[in-house]
């Protein structure tokens, strides 16, 4: 699949607006709410944000020590890559048509105690990465290759960050329906 470096840049700007809009506006909220589970073994909106925050961790040094870099020619079009596109397609909201899938166990918050302060590092950690991609992706090398938190697989970047909005977008809805539950 091609896509334009520019509509690559707006469709991870969007979703990464997205997200920090949410996550901006739950942090007042009651510590209760916010700690709330639908069922015992769902997340509650702060254990969604905390497993974000853990893949932030991990994938946003990568990200912007990247576009820092522009190291790359300046093109056109990014093609994903066979894996990639599934990996991405397969994180994508449950609204727009992927499956549940179990996490990992380091990356799983559930019934951990959380404070409010998880939402103001995710909030952080969404800042910088929008003020990185406020400068583009022309002249990143989306075609190179990255770590994973899977240790054996690399990604295109421009795949893993595809990877990581659709997989923060994801949990951000998940964190909504949680709340409405409360």
């Amino acid at each position: 699949m091609k896509i334009t470096y520019q509509d690559l840049t707006e469709e991870i700007l969007k979703r990464t607006k997205f997200c920090l809009e949410f996550a901006r506006s739950i942090r007042d909220i009651s510590d209760a709410k916010l700690n709330h589970r639908p069922t015992d073994i769902s997340w509650s909106a702060l254990e969604c944000i905390e497993h974000l925050n853990r893949y932030s961790e991990f994938y946003l040094p990568i990200f912007m020590k990247e576009i820092e870099n522009k190291s790359g020619a300046s093109k056109d079009y990014f093609s994903t890559g066979w894996l990639g596109k599934k990996f991405a397609e397969s994180v994508k909201p449950l609204s727009e048509g992927a499956s549940k899938m179990p996490t990992f166990k380091s990356k799983n918050p559930l019934h951990q105690e959380l404070d409010p302060s998880v939402i103001d590092e995710f909030t952080t950690d969404l800042e910088a990465f929008l003020k990185s991609l406020n400068a583009g992706l022309d002249g990143v090398d989306l075609d190179k290759r990255v770590s994973t938190t899977l240790p054996i697989i690399k990604l295109k970047l421009g795949d893993a960050m595809r990877v990581y909005t659709f997989h923060n977008h994801r949990h951000i809805e998940q964190a909504r329906k949680a709340l409405e539950s409360y």
